[in-house]
């Protein structure tokens, strides 16, 4: 392909504006945006620039293309709010790198931009945007159930996981000693709740073994997260089925799981020693 004048002109006059943009113009250098909002949460949304020696007109905040917030360095009224669906805008907590947003609502999804424009006569613009979506978060920890007291090694493991109440739904993951749970161990299930949570559950099937017991002991722990938002931890420590019948022992308990009363095993023989004397006497 030959090129001729006007489009080697052309070529560069567009190279130059483009390295005029990246040295001379208003660069946005970070944009500040969760990938998700959390549903009745206060979120700040940053947007950190460098204007090299330009004025700059305004900073405007958009969800979908709507206006939401502007800052006006040059104005008596610096600020300036627009009604948009899905949160409120906290004034008093916004300047002209962030804005705050109170009580956010599942509508306030979407694509969220930064646009900062320059004073005459250059009027450079710089903008970034991202996605954005709104995420509901359990408001109680995970709960593990369905676990025996002890296990002996070959028995079969049923244990389950569930968090209640989250949108969209958790991920539930299990260890066992620290060491992940392959897949193919866990049966996960999902259950509607009202305003479009939902339930997780995840229940653990393996087989115990010998070497799943450390000192004598399991532990079974239960991971529930939520993309980069959510993470919460809970655990329970299953014996071997030798060590808890010591431990029962040295705790003083019967094998069918009655309490002994210590007192009660020193009366009973001194009675029966009383009703020994008297059939005899």
């Amino acid at each position: 392909m030959k090129w001729n004048y006007r489009q080697w002109v052309a070529l560069r006059g567009w190279v130059l504006t483009c390295l005029l943009n990246g040295v001379l113009g208003i660069r946005i250098t970070e944009l500040q945006i969760p990938s998700a909002l959390v549903r009745g949460a206060e979120v700040t949304l940053r947007c950190l620039h460098e204007r090299d020696g330009q004025e700059i007109y305004a900073i405007k905040w958009y969800k979908d293309r709507q206006e939401f917030y502007h800052f006006l360095p040059q104005s008596r009224q610096q600020k300036g709010v627009y009604d948009v669906s899905g949160f409120r805008v906290a004034l008093d907590k916004s300047s002209d790198s962030e804005v705050t947003l109170r009580d956010v609502t599942d509508s306030a999804a979407g694509t969220y931009k930064c646009e900062i424009s320059g004073e005459a006569p250059n009027f450079w613009t710089a903008f970034e945007e991202r996605n954005v979506t709104v995420v509901a978060l359990p408001e109680r920890q995970p709960e593990i159930w369905g676990q025996r007291s002890f296990y002996r090694p070959g028995e079969n493991i049923s244990v389950n996981c569930t968090s209640r109440d989250a949108s969209p739904a958790v991920h539930i993951n299990w260890f066992v000693n620290g060491e992940q749970v392959s897949r193919d161990n866990i049966r996960h299930w999902l259950t509607p709740g009202g305003g479009g949570l939902m339930t997780s559950t995840g229940g653990l099937r393996m087989t115990a073994r010998r070497h799943h017991f450390k000192e004598g002991s399991m532990r079974l722990q239960c991971t529930a997260s939520l993309g980069e938002v959510y993470w919460s931890s809970v655990h329970v420590e299953v014996p071997l089925w030798g060590e808890a019948t010591r431990g029962a022992r040295s705790n003083g308990l019967f094998a069918s799981g009655g309490h002994q009363n210590s007192a009660l095993s020193a009366v009973v023989p001194a009675l029966l020693w009383v009703s020994a004397a008297v059939v005899f006497r």
